[in-house]
């Protein structure tokens, strides 16, 4: 059989547990090597606590991705979930390649 590279199996929809193995370790890689400098995965630190449970008060989740400002506001109930309100932004495209002042004033 031929040898293929990686990308040759990325593209199929059906892979077997060594396939899938060797994907999580690469992603996992480039997760490693993102936190500590360069990386094909853009990845910033984040030094939050394991939860206990317990947590009460209202939680931002902010993710900028490639076209989307996400927000979601969570409130919690010491282990209850409140009132769950996401909502989605585009980013155009003049913002995201723009100046980071632009992007972050949005």
């Amino acid at each position: 059989q031929e040898s293929r590279g990686l990308g040759d199996v990325y593209k199929r929809q059906t892979y077997t547990t060594d396939e899938l193995r060797k994907m999580i370790g690469n992603f996992h890689s480039e997760m490693k090597a993102g936190l500590a400098g360069p990386s094909t995965i853009k990845m910033i630190p984040s030094y939050i606590g394991k939860p206990t449970g317990k947590e009460a008060g209202i939680f931002l989740s902010l993710d900028l991705g490639g076209t989307n400002f996400r927000v979601i506001s969570q409130e919690l109930k010491g282990g209850f979930f409140g009132e769950f309100r996401p909502k989605k932004f585009l980013i155009s495209e003049s913002l995201m390649q723009g100046h980071g002042e632009e992007l972050f004033n949005f």
